[in-house]
């Protein structure tokens, strides 16, 4: 009888522990799919991020991790993080990606552009600075916009410490092209207007959902 009693102390003991490990993982699997996952992903401190998606994109085969506003990205009492909890984030979801058996590498990161903080005011400030002198009127894909978005991006600190932190994962920044963007677009309400209006107006007037994307290969490859 006492065997016993120790015996069922030992499976629950046990069982609790299963238990508890199984939910302080720090990525969890909401949805899933043929080669598609919707991830939860719990910070140190407590924050949550919900909604990032790692897919295969079947047209060409390649890996996509997004971190997009578009696809319902859920930053827990927030619009965005601070850089080390971005980066705090980012290995979390490549310790679990490296884990996936069909897919463990990823050839595409699209970030959400007012993802971390900081890169967006310093973003805000160099849009700023063009727009106030700008002649014309606001206009969707404006070459002059899209270049100080694209050059900002490009040698920003967010990019720099992505292309850091991917060599841990046996990964590597695709140079010399190391950023796709899509053509930049403003909210409906701004188009035809004087330039200098956006001067004024929180993240410049820029339209929601707008992301970028920092392109990957593997370090043992060309």
């Amino acid at each position: 009888m006492k065997y016993y009693i120790v015996k069922m102390c030992f499976f629950v003991v046990l069982l609790l522990w299963e238990c508890e490990a199984f939910a302080e993982l720090p990525v969890q699997v909401s949805k899933s799919g043929d080669y598609y996952f919707t991830l939860n992903v719990q910070l140190g401190n407590g924050t949550f991020i919900n909604n990032i998606i790692f897919k295969r994109e079947k047209i060409n085969d390649r890996w996509l991790l997004q971190v997009r506003s578009d696809y319902q990205l859920a930053i827990e009492g927030r619009n965005s993080l601070r850089m080390t909890e971005y980066e705090e984030l980012l290995h979390l979801l490549f310790e679990f990606i490296e884990t996936q058996p069909l897919g463990n590498s990823v050839d595409r990161i699209q970030l959400d552009l007012g993802l971390v903080e900081d890169t967006q005011a310093r973003l805000s400030d160099s849009l700023r600075s063009l727009v106030t002198t700008k002649k014309g009127v606001v206009s969707h894909k404006d070459k002059d916009v899209f270049k100080v978005v694209l050059n900002n991006l490009a040698g920003s600190e967010l990019v720099s410490n992505t292309c850091k932190l991917v060599t841990n994962y046996k990964m590597r920044c695709d140079k010399p092209i190391v950023i796709g963007m899509n053509p930049i677009a403003f909210k409906s309400e701004f188009i035809g207007k004087p330039w200098s209006v956006l001067s004024s107006q929180e993240k410049i007037g820029l339209s929601e959902g707008l992301w970028f994307a920092v392109r990957l290969k593997p370090l043992d490859r060309e």
